[in-house]
């Protein structure tokens, strides 16, 4: 790769797991979207009532390189037999209205409710859905404390389509302590759920994360979110976690809304228990492919890194010029590839 570009491509890169669960359009979601900093993911709520084309737009253009989730359906719905038929219709066309070219994957509802065989049928199909469409689906949208029993059998109905997916996890902490065996059922109840469904090398979006409900940000939690940051980064399939919220009064991150800024900027995290400096927080993990998925083949096969997104066709676009100053024939420039075409 030409030296010029790849300097300029690593530049735009994430350096941080720290993303922004965004509600809706206020000072907040507007200070932490609009760069230079960039989160590493940004998880939208798409509603009839929200529908963030702007904003999701404006994301993608200031940081080509963070991964877009899309999340639709209500909080906690119900979930039958027919639900999925009844509803998809109309998330697709919102998902349409807000762009399908800017998102990374689309996320179902938050934490819905229903029979096993139900939710299992519901994130099956939805899945198929979601990748009809050219994107990476992402499901469960699993509660805080839901235990590996509880998602093994959906997780296998899923891998068992043999297509690349992706699933979240909701990382709510009753008390923002430093403390692994305190942390390790809430906000890292991820990993219990990774090893006992045996999801090794499959990424996982934490799409919400931050205080327990009842418990507003503060200017202090910043020390909490470098701790986080650190041990978000010992797991390779992490993609990213979305603070919860912005664009929205509850548990607002507008406390810290400064802070965070700065942090995405500069990230420092913390040596999250290894007194090494911090050295190993930056780390990438060398499972996930480009796209934050998994592709087919042995482990031998997958990929060693896992910086490109979908934004990452816009970002080479945009460097182009870049790259006609540093060669002599641009007619030989290699053009960027679209991913997500069929």
């Amino acid at each position: 790769m030409n030296p010029v570009l790849l300097a300029l491509v690593l530049a735009a890169s994430p350096s941080t797991k720290l993303g922004v669960y965004v509600a809706g359009d206020d000072a907040t979601s507007r200070a932490l979207l609009a760069g230079p900093g960039c989160p590493a993911v940004a998880t939208f709520a798409v509603t009839s009532t929200t529908i963030p084309a702007a904003q999701v737009s404006a994301f993608r253009s200031v940081c080509p390189m963070s991964r877009i989730v899309a999340q639709v359906g209500d909080p906690g719905m119900s979930i039958v037999g027919g639900t999925l038929d009844a509803e998809w219709p109309t998330w697709s066309t919102l998902l349409g209205m807000v762009g399908w070219v800017n998102l990374d994957a689309v996320e179902g509802p938050s934490e819905p409710q229903g029979a096993a065989a139900d939710l299992q049928s519901f994130w099956t199909g939805f899945a198929v859905d979601v990748q009809q469409n050219g994107k990476v689906p992402v499901v469960g949208s699993l509660a805080t404390g839901t235990t590996s029993s509880a998602f093994c059998p959906t997780a296998s109905a899923i891998a068992a389509l043999g297509k690349s997916w992706t699933w979240s996890y909701h990382a709510f902490s009753t008390g923002l302590t430093e403390s692994l065996a305190t942390e390790s059922a809430t906000t890292f109840g991820y990993r219990a759920i990774r090893d006992g469904c045996g999801l090794a090398g499959i990424p996982i979006y934490v799409t919400q994360a931050g205080p327990a409900i009842g418990r507003p940000w503060s200017s202090g939690d910043i020390t909490w979110l470098a701790w986080l940051d650190a041990q978000l980064a010992v797991d390779s399939e992490v993609v990213g976690a979305a603070l919860y919220e912005a664009g929205a009064a509850d548990r607002s991150l507008s406390p810290i809304a400064t802070q965070l800024a700065a942090y995405l900027q500069n990230p420092t995290p913390s040596d999250g228990g290894t007194p090494d400096g911090g050295s190993d927080a930056g780390q990438s993990g060398g499972v996930a492919s480009s796209d934050g998925t998994v592709p087919s083949g042995p482990p031998g096969n997958y990929p060693k890194t896992g910086c490109a997104t979908t934004g990452a066709g816009v970002a080479l676009v945009a460097l182009l010029p870049v790259l006609a100053l540093t060669r002599r024939r641009a007619s030989r420039l290699p053009r960027p590839m679209r991913r997500g075409a069929r």
